[in-house]
C-alpha cells in the first residue's frame, strides 16, 4: 500500500486535505479519497455506487477514463447509478432493479431506455396499461386509414407497425414513417461530410393539438447520444394540428459526424406547452438508421466536427 501511496494521492486530488483527519471530510471528499484507494489496488472487482456525482467535471471525466481502462484490462466492475449517459457509455450489460427486485435485464441500450421509459410513465402519472391500450387503438386506426402522404412507397403502414416494439406515449399523435433523403430528395443512407442530410417524419393526428413539439436525437452505435434537436427550443411554432391532419416535418443539416460510423436516429412527438408541462405522444427509438462515410478530403476524427474561428499572432 505504501508503494501506491503517492498514486492514490495525486488521484484522489485533495490538496492540502489529504494531510488533515479524514472525519474533516466532506461526504464528497471522503467518497473521492475511497474511490482513489478502490483502484489503485488492483482489484479484481470494482463496485462503484454513484462515484461519479462527487467532485468537479475533471474529476469526473477522470474516474469514468480509468473505469473503462480497468476493464480494458480485464476487471469486472459493477457500476451503480441513475445516469444513464454514463451507464451506456461504461457498461455493456446492465441490471434494472425496482423495489429490489429485478425489472429488465440485457444490453446497457435497451435496459437504461426501459428505465426512461417507466421515469417518464410516472412523471406524466399515465399508467402503463392505458399507455398501452391507446397504442393499441392508434395502431387499428393507422391500419384502417388510407395515408394521403404523397410517396410512392407503399410500406408506410408496415413500417408505422414495426415501429411498436420500440415505441411508447399516449397516442394521439403517429409516427407514421422516418426516412432520410439527400440533397436531391433521393431516400439514402449514407452520406459524406458536409452533405445534406434531411430527416424526414410522417405524423398522424388522432386529436386536436395545441403545441406539437417535434424532436429528433442522433444516438451512435453504443447507444451514446451524439446531438439532437426539438422544435420548441427552436421556437417554430406550429399551428393548432386537428384529428385526422397528416404532414411532414423535415429535419436539414449538413453532415458533421465521425466517418466509417452508424448512427440512428429517435423521434419523440409531445404536446409541449413549457419545458415543466409536456406530454409525449409518440416516442420512437431507432427509427432509422444511416452511415457516416469517409471523405479523405475531410476526415473528421471525433463524434462530431464543431467549426471554430482561428487566429494566431506571432509574439
Amino acid at each position: 500500500m505504501q508503494s501506491r501511496l503517492k498514486e492514490i494521492i495525486e488521484f484522489a486530488d485533495l490538496g492540502d486535505f489529504i494531510n488533515q483527519p479524514v472525519k474533516t471530510y466532506s461526504s464528497g471528499m471522503y467518497a473521492r479519497l475511497a474511490f482513489s484507494v478502490a483502484i489503485n489496488i488492483d482489484p479484481d472487482l470494482l463496485i462503484v455506487d454513484e462515484a461519479l456525482s462527487v467532485g468537479d467535471m475533471g474529476f469526473q471525466h477522470k474516474c469514468m477514463n480509468k473505469m473503462r481502462d480497468l476493464i480494458e484490462k480485464g476487471v469486472t466492475v459493477i457500476f451503480v447509478s441513475h445516469d444513464t449517459f454514463a451507464v451506456k457509455s461504461l457498461c455493456s450489460r446492465c441490471i434494472y432493479l425496482e423495489h429490489g427486485k429485478i425489472k429488465a435485464d440485457g444490453n446497457a441500450i435497451t435496459v437504461t431506455d426501459k428505465y426512461l421509459m417507466d421515469i417518464r410513465t410516472k412523471i406524466y402519472k399515465a399508467e402503463a396499461e392505458e399507455i398501452i391500450t391507446m397504442n393499441q387503438t392508434a395502431s387499428q386506426n393507422v391500419q384502417t386509414v388510407n395515408s394521403n402522404i404523397d410517396k410512392d412507397d407503399q410500406s408506410d403502414e408496415s413500417v408505422a407497425n414495426s415501429f411498436d416494439d420500440n415505441r411508447y406515449g399516449t397516442g394521439d399523435v403517429r409516427i407514421q414513417k422516418v426516412m432520410m433523403t439527400n440533397e436531391q430528395g433521393i431516400e439514402a443512407d449514407h452520406f459524406e461530410f458536409g452533405e445534406i442530410m434531411n430527416i424526414e417524419i410522417y405524423l398522424e393526428s388522432y386529436k386536436d393539438i395545441n403545441d406539437l413539439n417535434c424532436c429528433i436525437r442522433i444516438r451512435d452505435k453504443n447507444g451514446i447520444d451524439i446531438t439532437g434537436l426539438t422544435t420548441f427550443e427552436e421556437k417554430l411554432v406550429f399551428p393548432m394540428i386537428k384529428e385526422g391532419d397528416k404532414l411532414r416535418v423535415c429535419f436539414s443539416a449538413p453532415n458533421f459526424l465521425k466517418h466509417d460510423m452508424t448512427f440512428s436516429i429517435g423521434v419523440t412527438i409531445n404536446d409541449t406547452k413549457s419545458i415543466a408541462d409536456l406530454t409525449i405522444l409518440d416516442h420512437v427509438d431507432l427509427a432509422y438508421t444511416f452511415k457516416s462515410t469517409y471523405n479523405p478530403e475531410r476526415p473528421v476524427w471525433y463524434m462530431y466536427y464543431q467549426k471554430f474561428d482561428i487566429k494566431y499572432e506571432i509574439q
